[in-house]
């Protein structure tokens, strides 16, 4: 996730730039109870980043808009009955990362770093579709957020996470490449809040959100 923005040579200015790009995502689960099968969701990301360099190294914070999440499939998809299950959260996130910045030109090279972030989450939805004796069914809905640590909806399948817990945080590493003011790279959201527990098995899953990103941006100044 988290940080594109990199420039931070020794000569370099603060800077501000903005970013966005894909996310692969999925749902970490220790325990597997209840799922089939979890497979990755794509969604986005887009914000501004600042860069405040010291030597060879930057500290850059982010404020992004992420969208997160996993789908499952439960059954064959060409068979008569099956269902799938996409979960699409959308944060408001914060990383924060220390980048090693190694220079080859004035205004060229290559970053590498790792820092935390915390997230709340705003927006979403859940959308299921598939097919129960050969009929086709679907449907959505807008996920819900809490403070506590909410129970995913007890659906007879399993279907879909009806709601969040409200705040995720973890850890955020980052490399890539800057070319002057262009940004190119490639971050990996490691989440360590649980984000909700399934009410329909015995043991609480340890679900926790899991990001690939690869991301784009452009700096003003430095």
């Amino acid at each position: 996730m988290a940080l594109i923005a990199t420039l931070g040579v020794a000569h370099a200015q603060k800077v501000i730039g903005v970013r966005g790009g894909v996310t692969i995502n999925n749902i970490g689960n220790s325990n597997s109870g209840g799922l089939d099968q979890s497979n990755s969701l794509q969604s986005f990301h887009a914000g501004i980043t600042a860069n405040v360099p010291f030597l060879i190294f930057s500290f850059q914070p982010s404020i992004l808009v992420s969208g997160k999440g996993s789908k499952i499939i439960h059954g064959d998809q060409n068979s008569a009955d099956y269902f799938v299950a996409e979960t699409n959260p959308i944060y408001l996130q914060v990383p924060a990362t220390f980048n090693l910045n190694l220079h080859f030109g004035d205004a060229s090279g290559i970053y590498l770093g790792a820092g935390p972030y915390i997230a709340m989450g705003f927006a979403g939805s859940n959308r299921v579709y598939g097919k129960t004796d050969g009929v086709d069914f679907g449907y959505s809905n807008k996920i819900r957020y809490s403070d506590d640590t909410p129970q995913a909806e007890n659906t007879e399948q399993g279907a879909a996470y009806g709601h969040f817990r409200k705040y995720d945080y973890g850890a955020t590493f980052n490399a890539g490449v800057y070319l002057a003011h262009l940004l190119i790279g490639v971050y990996y959201d490691h989440g360590l809040s649980k984000i909700n527990t399934l009410s329909n098995t015995d043991q609480n899953d340890n679900m926790k959100l899991r990001t690939i990103g690869f991301t784009a941006g452009f700096v003003f100044g430095g």
